[in-house]
């Protein structure tokens, strides 16, 4: 008697396996594997854009101490990256423009250097320019 419910046992579960996978299982598999990958994709897009503005950041103060050690040869001029770089001030290596590709904008007012970046949205005087305009 155990021997057959035993037997009988093993037979539905062979065909169980043999089964496969049904065609709704695998769809809950498709869309539990796209909820995980948008969740990593918002995530690494996120630190891709905190990146760029500490990048934009870091090459802000470089330029600003850059523009301040070639003011003491030209105390009376206020110059371009370009011209930082050609005068060896500034690595030419170092990026010429924002990790967005616009020009840093260097003011020079009475010996007080501002360098800025115009920020994701590449227009002057918002919110998102880095540094911030101090109000």
């Amino acid at each position: 008697m155990k021997t057959r419910s035993l037997r009988r046992i093993a037979r539905s579960a062979r065909r169980r396996a043999q089964r496969g996978m049904t065609l709704i299982e695998i769809m809950i598999v498709v869309v539990i594997m796209g909820l995980i990958a948008s969740a990593v994709g918002v995530g690494v897009f996120n630190q891709a854009k905190r990146a760029k503005q500490q990048t934009a950041e870091q090459e802000v103060r470089a330029v600003e101490h850059a523009t301040q050690l070639w003011q003491q040869d030209h105390p009376s001029g206020c110059p371009t990256v370009a011209q930082l770089q050609t005068d060896r001030v500034l690595d030419h290596h170092s990026r010429s423009r924002d990790p967005w590709d616009n020009d840093y904008i260097i003011s020079c007012d009475n010996g007080d250097v501002t360098v800025r970046s115009k920020g994701p949205d590449g227009q002057e005087g918002n919110d998102d320019d880095i540094p911030r305009a101090r109000r």
